[in-house]
């Protein structure tokens, strides 16, 4: 029963954390990059929901959401160094990332979690596809801002709901079996 219940509860915070993510996407799917101008210059807000309850997990969310809010406001920002605001935002972006990913990755493989493989995946997948959109834009092929910041915002909040709780869970029960022996 009380596996039922917690169970139930995380089920119903990933609907409404759902929910939250696509009600503020239909406002990002408006986006249109030339003529962008949002009262707060953020693209993302933190939002309680977004917690793992992992304090380092959960700090480095918060910067991974500041760099894509920077990157966003690279794309917005009418300065002549407009370009190269953009490419420093985005680098920044897939070494955080890259910082990011390898610290859940070393707690993965400390409490063995049981979804190690598809979750290093979803990261490799992540990396690769934001590495090869700025090549692209470096190399000056066809290329729209706004898709990727909209891309880095949605993959984001969506791992975070429902890939990253699921691992702190599971690491909050080793760590509870762990202090029980």
């Amino acid at each position: 029963i009380f596996y039922y219940l917690i169970n139930r509860e995380f089920i119903n915070l990933q609907i409404l954390l759902k929910e939250y993510i696509m009600a503020d996407n239909k406002n990002a799917n408006n986006l249109t990059i030339e003529n962008e101008t949002r009262e707060d210059n953020v693209f993302i807000k933190w939002n309680p929901l977004y917690d793992t309850k992992h304090k380092i997990i959960d700090e480095q969310h918060k910067e991974l959401v500041n760099i894509i809010n920077d990157l966003y406001m690279s794309t917005i920002d009418h300065k002549a160094n407009k370009n190269e605001a953009f490419i420093n935002a985005a680098k920044r972006c897939i070494e955080y990332a890259d910082y990011h990913f390898k610290t859940e990755e070393k707690i993965m493989n400390i409490i063995n979690y049981s979804d190690t493989e598809n979750h290093k995946a979803m990261h490799r997948e992540f990396y690769n596809e934001v590495i090869n959109q700025v090549k692209n834009y470096q190399e000056g092929q066809p290329f729209i801002a706004n898709k990727l910041v909209k891309y880095l915002k949605d993959w984001l909040l969506e791992h975070i709901a429902f890939r990253d709780k699921i691992l702190v869970e599971e690491l909050m029960r080793v760590l509870k079996n762990r202090e029980g022996k």
